[in-house]
């Protein structure tokens, strides 16, 4: 489990530091705050900023690529993910992009300078990285860099477990591809267990067999299955919540915009199955939203688990000096009792 984050010229992010993670981490802030961005950096942290990953990413964004196989040395694609689009010079520039655990940096920063984390004492770090020609640091027990000078290190650190699940809904190629790992296991039940908290009537589920597979649900007192989708988009959402949830065992779960499609009434229950099973499989989740029944929810789950849950808000920092850089207020499970839509902003 990632028990801090620091980010430093990624997307939005010049430099964000957040000092402690909890089990179930909720995202909320106005748009352009970098809510998205922040799930983006924990999949390229957690997936050793694989090739795949990053075509998923740029894909999602519709930002201009090239097959990542290819690439030679040029500025392209991997510009984009660069904060101001500003592409690190090796030995004349410290714009190299930094994603991982602030205490390891910390650590780091103890055992090789004296020093605590500071932000004299991280640049010396990061000058000390740069000047091997690292363009991208992934921090974690150990050192990794990605782009472009030592593709051999990439084996360095294990790639960990991330699902993701965007805006709206997976497409059916992955969730085909997630049900097969599950199918027929001991997970398969627990997806229907979930989805039963929202429609009691569901007895099973099962992906139909054909070029174009999709979910079917047996109901009780009905002779024949129906296709999920027909029971409206909220049940479809929380399938896709479930099915990445158990395929994230002892690894991630990312979720964009998670009220889209779930009815305010349905989402503290939602909030509890994902509270339980992140606990139960090891799951590190994180989620955002601008919906403050989501946030209600989210509070209300901390209240009565004793799961480890952290809210964030991201924001403009108003001091002149931070030159409107984003900055994230922490609140703890005690604090969250305390939280108000007044002092708040979700959208």
């Amino acid at each position: 489990m990632l028990d801090s984050l620091y980010i430093k010229n990624f997307r939005l992010f010049k430099e964000l530091t957040i000092e402690h993670l909890g089990r179930v981490n909720l995202i909320v802030g106005r748009n352009n705050t970098g809510k998205s961005c922040l799930l983006e950096a924990i999949q390229i942290y957690a997936s050793n900023a694989s090739a795949s990953v990053l075509t998923d990413i740029f894909a999602r964004r519709e930002e201009n690529i090239e097959p990542l196989s290819d690439i030679d040395g040029s500025l392209s694609p991997l510009i984009n993910l660069f904060y101001n689009y500003r592409f690190p010079m090796p030995e004349t520039d410290e714009d190299m992009m930094v994603i991982g655990s602030y205490k390891q940096l910390q650590n780091r920063l103890i055992t090789r300078h004296g020093v605590r984390g500071n932000n004299d004492g991280i640049n010396t770090l990061w000058t000390e990285f740069f000047k091997k020609g690292e363009l991208i640091k992934l921090f974690d027990e150990k050192d990794w860099c990605l782009y472009p000078h030592y593709p051999k290190n990439q084996e360095k650190l294990k790639n960990q477990v991330v699902r993701f699940v965007p805006t709206h809904y997976l497409d059916k190629v992955k969730v085909s591809a997630l049900w097969n790992t599950i199918n027929l296991t001991d997970k398969q039940p627990i997806i229907v267990k979930g989805l039963q908290l929202i429609e009691p009537k569901i007895q099973n589920i099962a992906l139909t067999v054909s070029h174009n597979p999709i979910p079917i649900v047996r109901l009780s007192g009905y002779s024949e299955p129906r296709p999920l989708s027909s029971m409206g988009d909220g049940l479809a959402r929380v399938f896709h919540f479930m099915l990445t949830l158990v395929n994230a065992k002892e690894g991630f779960l990312l979720i964009d915009e998670f009220e889209n499609g779930l009815h305010y009434t349905v989402q503290p229950k939602v909030w509890e199955i994902i509270f339980k099973l992140a606990e139960e499989l090891n799951v590190q989740v994180f989620v955002t939203t601008h919906s403050w029944d989501c946030v209600t929810a989210f509070v209300e789950t901390t209240q009565k688990d004793e799961t480890e849950a952290m809210l964030f808000h991201l924001g403009r920092s108003a001091l002149k000096s931070d030159d409107n850089k984003v900055i994230a207020t922490a609140y703890d499970k005690e604090e969250l009792e305390l939280v108000t839509i007044a002092n708040l902003e979700v959208r």
